[in-house]
């Protein structure tokens, strides 16, 4: 829509995208870039840009390196929110998109950015986010109050539409999808310098804050399970870096992994989204024979890709994704099961899982995320 300044002068309406994004961690950044093109596609009334945050590859936030911009002490966050309150001036909705970002720990900069919206008329809504899990009566509360302000709200999985039709919210909640899902419908503007084609198994590790013995048990099993896996197949391994965050990223432990298979002469290759951009990082993905992650959004590429995959479920987000996709139960991982024997089976019966329905539909859902906003295009139909 555009508005009218004295004198005739047009002027366009600006939608902004707020998450976690510019940490250098491929899933939020993979949310920031997927919003920005559809947005464009779906909402042509509206003109995108991110908030407290540019585009991949930028060295600087406002004037801020972006090494003080990622910290995690009290100037990284105070370098944060003054980037994220200074791009608001301008915009007229502000739509917090995609991830975890309505749970008990909820970021008093959200918060603060939602207020400061409110006195500037500027409307909320939020898109393909979960909400919960919640520590306490108070924190959901705090949490329904604040989402009881939005002028719009899709969530991307069954557990979060439950809680938000709990709530009984202004507005009524739309069933979207994980916003990943809708990356390869907007994204022939990106370009993919990525030129692997090998075949290999693929492994994504995280940095379990807090909890090293669990993040290394992860790194050990999938060793484990390569050195079973290669007595039948000959396959290099490629270690994927989806966090490249100085503090909190994965890389500790992709280096763990890569020593682990030095030592046992297994063939291994270390790729990073760094490296690659969003664009190569998912289309690496799709080329692996199979997948285990521990990071969420290595499997939700791999199921928008059609790739074999294994996700270790550290989290409850973890969890409401496999079930969300119809993820069978017989085929996840367990302590009775075994890893290894599981990404055995996995190669052995790589399209016996039957989600090629289930991604289509998650896909389907995921593009409703955007049309099914009162602001959208009719029919949700793309104007390119």
């Amino acid at each position: 829509m555009l508005g009218f300044f004295p004198g005739g002068r047009i002027v366009s309406r600006i939608v902004g995208f707020s998450g976690y994004y510019q940490m250098s961690n491929y899933g939020d950044d993979l949310f920031a870039r997927t919003s920005v093109l559809a947005a464009t596609r779906y909402w042509p009334s509206l003109v995108p840009r991110l908030v407290g945050a540019r585009e991949e590859g930028a060295s600087s936030m406002r004037g801020i390196p972006i090494s003080a911009y990622q910290g995690l002490g009290v100037l990284g966050k105070a370098c944060r929110v003054y980037a994220g309150l200074s791009d608001l001036l301008g915009i007229d909705k502000l739509v917090f998109s995609g991830g975890s970002l309505f749970h008990s720990e909820n970021s008093r900069a959200t918060s603060l950015m939602c207020r400061l919206a409110e006195k500037r008329r500027i409307g909320l809504s939020a898109i393909g986010v979960s909400i919960g899990p919640f520590a306490s009566s108070s924190a959901e509360r705090r949490i329904k109050q604040l989402l009881g302000r939005f002028e719009y709200l899709s969530v991307r999985d069954r557990a979060s539409l439950d809680i938000a039709r709990s709530f009984n919210l202004a507005c009524t909640p739309t069933y979207g999808s994980d916003l990943a899902f809708l990356y390869p419908r907007v994204c022939d503007a990106d370009s993919n310098e990525n030129t692997e084609v090998a075949r290999s198994i693929g492994f994504s590790p995280c940095d379990l804050v807090g909890d090293e013995a669990r993040a290394r048990s992860y790194c050990d099993a999938f060793v484990r399970s390569v050195v079973r896996a290669r007595r039948d197949r000959d396959l290099p391994v490629c270690i994927l870096n989806l966090n490249e965050h100085p503090q909190i990223g994965d890389d500790v432990w992709c280096r763990y992994t890569a020593e682990q298979l030095a030592d046992r002469r297994i063939p291994h290759v270390l790729r990073s989204y760094g490296q690659l951009g969003i664009r190569g990082t998912w289309d690496l993905v799709s080329t692996f024979s199979a997948y285990m992650t521990v990071r969420l959004h290595g499997a939700v590429t791999a199921c928008a890709t059609g790739t074999p995959y294994l996700l270790y479920e550290y989290h409850r987000k973890c969890t409401d994704f496999l079930d969300e996709v119809g993820y069978p139960e017989a085929r996840r991982m367990s302590a009775d099961m075994g890893e290894d024997c599981a990404l055995m089976r996995l190669l052995e019966a790589p399209d016996s899982s039957g989600l090629g329905p289930w991604a289509a539909d998650c896909a389907r859902r995921s593009l409703s995320n955007f049309t099914a906003a009162p602001w959208a295009v009719p029919s949700g139909t793309s104007l390119q």
